[in-house]
């Protein structure tokens, strides 16, 4: 299907389709920024680079504001969406990221999610009639598909990490 084609297929109003990727950005930042909180005690740099996920979802929040804004300007008659976050939940029995299995089962939980946000814009931008957010759209993709592979390393660190463990101050390789 061209690009043309789709513009006439199923168009989204300009508002909800921005309303969903805000919606979506809103969820991820959250999501990270527990996942920051989370891993601080397992490992300082998988939490690093949790938070660096989530302020890559504040610049595509930011990106998206300002195409509204934009739309807005250039129609009076668009609506803005509004701002909104959607509560995200624990429901593991510690908060804190104890080891490397607990590690691993929420880095594939993140993987997942990195796959379902890819599908999600894939989705939209099948079904955009803004040209102008297409390249946007497209670039949310990419970057998608760029932190599953981010969350794959992490998993595989945190893996190499469950082969050691600490006994008495010195590191020792569990057979």
């Amino acid at each position: 299907m061209n690009v043309d084609d789709r513009r006439h297929a199923h168009p989204l109003m300009e508002a909800k389709l921005i309303q969903l990727s805000r919606d979506k950005e809103h969820e991820r930042i959250e999501y990270y920024q527990q996942l920051t909180l989370r891993f601080l005690p397992f490992n300082v740099g998988i939490s690093r680079l949790m938070k660096e996920l989530a302020n890559e979802s504040v610049g595509r929040l930011q990106a998206l504001t300002r195409v509204g804004q934009d739309l807005a300007d250039q129609h009076p008659d668009f609506e803005q969406p509004c701002s909104s976050s959607g509560k995200s939940e624990s429901h593991s029995r510690h908060f804190f990221v104890i080891d490397s299995n607990m590690a691993m089962a929420i880095l594939e939980q993140a993987w997942q999610c990195e796959y379902e946000a890819q599908g999600f814009y894939q989705g939209l931008r099948s079904r955009n009639t803004i040209l102008a957010l297409d390249a946007m759209l497209e670039g949310f993709i990419k970057q998608a598909r760029q932190q599953a592979n981010i969350v794959q390393e992490c998993k595989d660190q945190a893996f190499l990490l469950g082969q050691w463990r600490r006994d008495q101050g010195m590191l020792r390789r569990i057979v």
